[in-house]
């Protein structure tokens, strides 16, 4: 796929006046990032901007927050992967009907401040790469006195991930990546990690539980259908339902998806081995692991994925946040949240896809 972004800045919208921040307490508690955030109300509210901050209680109360948000013109979710999946799950009423849209004119935007950072990562590309600029940005774009060319950032849709597991017991929409085995293993163990840890970027952090996961390593059986297509099924413990490019503290998943493209990038690795998997750790934050005959990316709009047997289910996680398990369904649902993001301008990028039957068959 060949994927090109103009390298103009579209025009921008009219100064919004009232900001709601969600905010994660263990995010926001460093000196560093106190800081910041103080600088941020403070420049907003010299422009004329009311800004209301309000503390995430525990899990999934970013979620109550967010749908609580009448009346304000931007919920600014401040804090990892983690709780901004969660408030933007506030702007969806998950039903047996389906994923609906409670606000869809309400706007979204994002300051990074977790340890993986994926969704930022793979919005920002080279324009925001750290806390500091999403912030910049953010001011930027509100601020009437900066110059409209300097405003790199724009309101524009973006796609997200409907997801039922449990067999539709439990629902959630995910805005990065969903990854079943090895992958919300690793979740469960960077959030048991020691606080002496905790100093460590979140790529690290990441790459160290996941070589304790694969102590553990057993591969399942499972059948994945792909838009209603022919089922495959294989042996695998590494599965990823992506929305964007990164997941797991930077690791380039699936690198040619995007969050604006209308498909989901279904990652698929089958018959791999303990020390395979140990040697795609090395490469896979370039995204070298495709390189893998075993490994396959192919896009979709729907994906079900279930086990063989009760031995073989998988844990599934989706944005940082555990999920449930097999068997799980995604299905896509293109333009569906109104998100500040920068203009990016991105090089093209060309991804080979091949159908799921071909996967680790022997080179021609």
């Amino acid at each position: 796929r060949r994927h090109l972004q103009p390298v103009l800045p579209r025009k921008m919208s009219a100064m919004a006046r009232r900001f709601l921040l969600v905010i994660n307490p263990a995010a926001a508690a460093s000196r560093d990032q106190s800081a910041r955030l103080e600088r941020l109300v403070a420049r907003l509210q010299s422009g004329g901007t009311e800004v209301v901050r309000r503390p995430t209680q525990g899990p999934l109360d970013a979620i109550r927050l967010a749908r609580a948000s009448e009346g304000f013109d931007v919920v600014v979710a401040v804090g990892g992967d983690g709780t901004i999946s969660e408030a933007g799950n506030g702007f969806f009423d998950l039903s047996e009907d389906g994923c609906t849209q409670v606000a869809p004119n309400a706007l979204m935007a994002i300051i990074p401040a977790g340890t993986g950072n994926d969704l930022a990562r793979g919005l920002g590309g080279e324009v925001a790469q750290s806390t500091d600029d999403w912030l910049e940005l953010l001011v930027a774009f509100f601020d009437q006195t900066v110059p409209e060319h300097r405003r790199l950032i724009v309101a524009d849709a973006i796609d997200v991930i409907y997801g039922t597991s449990d067999g539709g017991a439990n629902r959630f929409v995910a805005l990065n990546a969903s990854t079943l085995g090895l992958g919300p293993q690793a979740t469960g163990l960077v959030a048991e990690q020691p606080k002496f840890l905790h100093v460590l970027p979140g790529s690290i952090r990441f790459v160290l539980a996941a070589v304790v996961g694969l102590a553990r390593w057993r591969e399942r059986f499972v059948k994945v259908t792909a838009d209603n297509g022919i089922p495959l099924t294989c042996q695998t413990n590494l599965l990823g339902v992506c929305n964007s490019r990164y997941a797991g503290g930077g690791m380039m998943l699936a690198p040619g998806a995007r969050s604006d493209d209308g498909v989901m990038d279904l990652l698929l690795a089958c018959g791999l081995t303990r020390a395979g998997i140990a040697r795609e750790l090395l490469r896979i934050h370039r995204g070298g692991h495709l390189e893998n005959p075993c490994v396959r990316v192919s896009t979709a709009t729907e994906v079900r994925i279930e086990s063989q047997t009760d031995a073989d289910v998988l844990m599934v996680e989706a944005d940082g946040n555990l999920r449930g398990r097999t068997p799980v369904t995604y299905r896509l649902i293109p333009k569906a949240l109104r998100l500040l993001r920068p203009d990016l301008r991105y090089a093209e990028i060309e991804v080979t896809e091949l159908p799921l039957e071909n996967l680790c068959a022997p080179p021609a």
